[in-house]
């Protein structure tokens, strides 16, 4: 099973981003990372991606990368606190003659530091710098698709930050390349993935059939999304690569169904008046999914036909137009469609049961933007600018904002900004001041707060 050129260019921008290529002078004989604190897991060359590379075929040279990436995410191995001091939580991960290690990717902000993601960090035989490159990432985002499961968190695609050449060479001169991005504070509430977690879904995925993979990315594409139809439809998209397999699995090699008894729930396969059986053709598309909202949702034959399937379809092809009613319907079906998806793989794959049980009850962590400054009063102007007249249009100058950081012994985050807010092209006088917070990062309103008595 190939999932390379999944974990490599499934619904991801690509990761190479204002490339800087040069020759970097080192040691021939660089020094290997530190012993992790933590080992969690030592896989088999075959999983998560088999990767065939062109020196296998050509008999080329192999040369071992070093390569370092970045995901931005709410997800992380240690507490802010802990995130304080060293030694930091790193986990180490063996793919054949791959290794890659895990740890939290912080940011300098003053005299703290503040998470910025999750960093990796791999040694990756390959040909040269552009095919580690993508091998690398091939890993990288099978591990963060199955920290988005373990952990519910959203965990953007990951980026290439820096790659050498660190074979043993006969010339300490090697071939590196550097892509910069900016990577800022992810200020939302952090989600401590938890190792036992982790381990249990990595080892019970191991040898997966490929769709199951699909479901996991779409499941982490689903905690990315800001809209509604959006996540509706990668939860969707992911219940569908599962419905063969959950046909196979909860269904086995039956071939018609039979209504149930409304109050028991047991087949009923003949007619206690006519004496008829009452087999019907078993489809294999829809089955295996309705099977498993009524199993594991607790979600009966008459609702699934009469709502849930009715809505997919809806969405997926159009059938429906998105009105305000109908996205707000939507809506109140997304928990239960994430927990479908997660408890699908679950079933397939023989994750424990308390497991399941833990992971599909956490509260999802979908955003990186936790909240917004928020300002509003009255404006004095004499013309209303034409909508062509762009550059006349009233707007706030925030120029002037300066935000310093705190961290306490606890791992509680303070954000004090200062700031000098000023409406050009208008005069005004600005009578609201408040903070927005974002459910979906962990924060909430009265999470937030403002004081606008302090002084600029």
């Amino acid at each position: 099973m190939d999932l390379a050129s999944q974990g490599a260019g499934f619904g991801v921008s690509s990761a190479r981003c204002n490339p800087q290529i040069g020759i970097v002078s080192l040691d021939p004989h660089p020094r290997r990372a530190s012993e992790p604190a933590i080992l969690v897991y030592s896989a088999s060359s075959g999983y998560p991606l088999s990767v065939v590379t062109r020196s296998d075929v050509t008999g080329g040279m192999m040369h071992r990368c070093f390569l370092r990436f970045v995901s931005e995410t709410l997800a992380s191995l240690g507490t802010r606190a802990e995130q304080q001091t060293k030694p930091r939580p790193l986990w180490q991960f063996h793919f054949g003659e791959d290794q890659c290690v895990v740890y939290d990717y912080l940011v300098h902000e003053g005299q703290v530091l503040l998470h910025g993601g999750l960093g990796f960090d791999g040694w990756i035989h390959a040909e040269d710098l552009n095919e580690a490159i993508t091998k690398g990432k091939g890993y990288v985002e099978v591990l963060l698709a199955i920290a988005a499961y373990a952990g519910q968190t959203s965990c953007l695609p990951a980026k290439a930050v820096f790659a050498y050449d660190a074979s043993e060479l006969e010339t300490g001169e090697r071939r590196f390349e550097s892509f910069y991005h900016e990577v800022k504070p992810c200020m939302g509430n952090l989600r401590q993935l938890k190792l036992q977690l982790f381990h249990e879904v990595f080892s019970h995925l191991e040898g997966a059939d490929s769709r199951i993979h699909r479901a996991v990315m779409w499941l982490r594409k689903s905690l990315s999304e800001d809209t509604v139809v959006d996540q509706f439809t990668a939860y969707w998209v992911g219940l569908d690569a599962l419905s063969k397999p959950l046909v196979e699995e909860l269904l086995g090699e039956r071939s018609a169904r039979y209504p149930r008894c409304p109050l028991c729930g047991k087949e009923i396969a003949t007619c206690p008046h006519c004496g008829q059986g009452t087999e019907a053709p078993l489809p294999t598309f829809t089955e295996g999914i309705k099977e498993l909202f009524r199993t594991q949702c607790g979600i009966d034959e008459e609702a699934f036909k009469g709502k849930w399937w009715p809505n997919r379809n809806k969405v997926l092809h159009g059938g429906m137009e998105l009105s305000h009613e109908f996205v707000n319907e939507l809506s109140g079906q997304l928990d239960t469609l994430r927990r479908a998806v997660i408890r699908g793989v679950a079933v397939l794959c023989n994750v424990p049961g308390n497991v399941v049980d833990e992971i599909s009850t956490m509260e999802p962590r979908g955003s990186l933007g936790p909240f917004v400054f928020r300002h509003a009063g009255t404006l004095s102007i004499e013309r209303v600018p034409d909508l062509s007249e762009v550059e006349a249009q009233p707007w706030l100058d925030l120029s002037g904002t300066a935000v310093s950081y705190c961290v306490s012994r606890d791992g509680r985050v303070t954000a004090a900004a200062k700031r000098e807010a000023k409406v050009c092209n208008a005069g005004s006088s600005m009578s609201e001041h408040g903070l927005l917070g974002d459910v979906r990062s962990g924060l909430r309103a009265s999470d937030v707060s403002l004081d606008t008595t302090a002084t600029t």
